[in-house]
């Protein structure tokens, strides 16, 4: 039983560096090992917590995080979209309009924090994931990987981050 029941899910930045802050980050990897796909752009902006670097190439060289470029035309387009026009008259960085791209185009997924980000996706892809940190926390609990104690203890700590 994995965190998200095989539907590759794109996390953006903050979501990676929120559970580095945590010290959370290898068990989210674990719980959810060939699930979550990495875009370059996030990559480069999740490369440091408050205690040091962030490194994923392990990780990925052990296909327990996809690395996923922007690539395709379509993903290409819609990346220089959100990037460009942003999303309702709010800009959004490289991370969470390459997360964005991606997830729409291969039918994954989303994690993201930024409410205008998950807003537009789920206009758009109505009936995938759509998660925050916290639901992420909340879903591990939920899947057993977490205790209720320790659910609210990460979920409280999210508030100080």
């Amino acid at each position: 039983m994995s965190l998200f029941e095989g539907e590759i899910v794109t996390p953006d930045a903050m979501v990676i560096i929120n559970f580095a802050n945590l010290r959370l980050l290898t068990s989210f990897i674990n719980w959810a090992s060939g699930e979550i796909a990495i875009t370059v752009p996030v990559l480069r902006e999740a490369r440091y917590f408050l205690e040091g670097p962030i490194d994923l190439s392990g990780y990925i060289k052990k296909e327990m995080i996809i690395k996923e470029p922007i690539s395709t035309a379509k993903e290409i387009e819609l990346f220089r979209k959100y990037l460009e026009e942003g999303i309702s008259g709010t800009q959004i960085h490289e991370g969470e309009a390459s997360c964005l791209a991606v997830a729409i185009v291969n039918n994954y997924g989303l994690a993201s924090d930024e409410k205008v980000v998950r807003e537009e996706f789920v206009r758009v892809m109505p009936n995938n994931l759509c998660l925050t940190s916290r639901m992420i926390i909340e879903r591990a609990g939920n899947k057993g990987y977490l205790n209720n104690q320790k659910v609210c203890q990460y979920v409280k700590g999210l508030f100080y981050l």
